[in-house]
């Protein structure tokens, strides 16, 4: 598991990490796949789409978001994985 850096462990909250590791050894049959192991949430206090438009300019966003909600897809680990976020970033 990395965290947003690319680097493993880093910015990664440990109870988060350690979630993502226990759902993805429990999972039968995997053997070699990718997931996405975030929070639904973000810790930024102005809405994602709105940080969305400054940071990434011109990139179409392509689902809607709902106001904190995470830019990681998640998706692929809930479908796959049965994988739902326990914690949230916002309290």
């Amino acid at each position: 598991m990395t965290g947003s850096s690319g680097k493993l462990g880093r910015h990664v909250v440990r109870h988060l990490q350690e979630h993502g590791y226990r759902v993805v050894a429990l999972a039968p049959g995997l053997t070699t796949d990718v997931f996405v192991i975030a929070n639904a949430d973000s810790v930024m206090s102005r809405p994602s789409v709105d940080l969305a438009a400054e940071v990434y300019p011109g990139v179409p966003v392509t689902r809607e978001l709902g106001e904190h909600e995470t830019m990681l897809s998640i998706d692929k680990a809930r479908r796959v994985l049965g994988y739902e976020p326990r914690f949230s970033r916002r309290g």
